[in-house]
């Protein structure tokens, strides 16, 4: 569980950090780039200078992904390739023989469990997102709940999947051929997956994530209102007028 662990835990301590020193807490100055600050305690080859190469000519923040999908970033490739064959040629489930994937090594070692047996398995068990993006077309949170590891069509589907290591393929690419009952075989290859900055999500697209993550929280008032102050968000007198939406108790109550 630590890998979702983590993203909250990064914010719970820089909401500590901004409260202790806000309310006087000392610290060295140079805790980041001094002899002994975290920098030289992390890498043997700190240069902080490197951090402000290119300031206010790049900006990193540009080359983000956004993950359609609820599953780790690396099974994106394949969902894709398995969602654009599904589209393609009218796929069901019952008509697929095999399913070939070839992925990184990266994607090898680090996402594709062969047997989940939780819903936080299944997300790094790139067998189980081809199958229910075959079953589904699509891979959102809802899908990776533990009563969906048990569910016998997606565990058939899963036996189906073979999974091959192919060097030459980066992390974000993938290639499947499914074999269909019929003697036919369909393939597609992914360069880059939905979401990341050369095949990026339309407005519409990210405004439906954050719906979907949304809506189990807040009123959909509430949510049309937050929609609407990120996307002038530029244009906000004070950040509060957001986050006091994001932070009130009783969230499902109207605003």
């Amino acid at each position: 569980m630590t890998k979702s662990f983590h993203a909250g835990k990064a914010a719970s301590d820089g909401l500590l950090s901004a409260l202790l020193a806000k309310n006087g807490l000392t610290s060295p100055p140079n805790i980041l780039e001094g002899e002994k600050g975290l920098g030289s305690l992390l890498s043997s080859d700190f240069s902080p200078q490197r951090g402000l190469e290119g300031l206010g000519e790049s900006y990193t923040i540009m080359g983000l992904s956004f993950k359609p999908y609820a599953s780790c970033l690396y099974t994106h490739p394949a969902i894709d390739a398995t969602i654009q064959l599904r589209k393609e040629h009218q796929l069901k489930p019952e008509a697929v023989k095999t399913i070939q994937c070839s992925v990184s090594k990266f994607c090898v070692d680090a996402a594709c469990h062969k047997d989940p047996k939780t819903g936080l398995d299944a997300k790094f068990s790139t067998p189980y997102c081809i199958a229910i993006a075959l079953l589904e077309g699509r891979a959102g949170e809802d899908l990776f709940q533990d009563e969906k590891i048990r569910d016998p069509v997606i565990g058939e589907l899963m036996k189906k999947v073979q999974i091959e290591e192919k060097g030459e393929l980066s992390d974000r690419e993938a290639e499947v051929r499914i074999k269909l009952c019929s003697g036919k075989t369909v393939e597609y290859r992914v360069h880059y997956p939905l979401g990341c900055p050369e095949n990026s999500l339309s407005n519409h697209e990210l405004e439906k994530k954050a719906r979907n993550l949304l809506d189990p929280i807040f009123c959909q008032q509430r949510v049309d209102v937050i929609l609407e102050k990120l996307w002038a968000l530029e244009s906000l007198k004070s950040i509060t007028e957001l986050t006091s939406l994001l932070s009130e108790e009783h969230p499902k109550h109207d605003v």
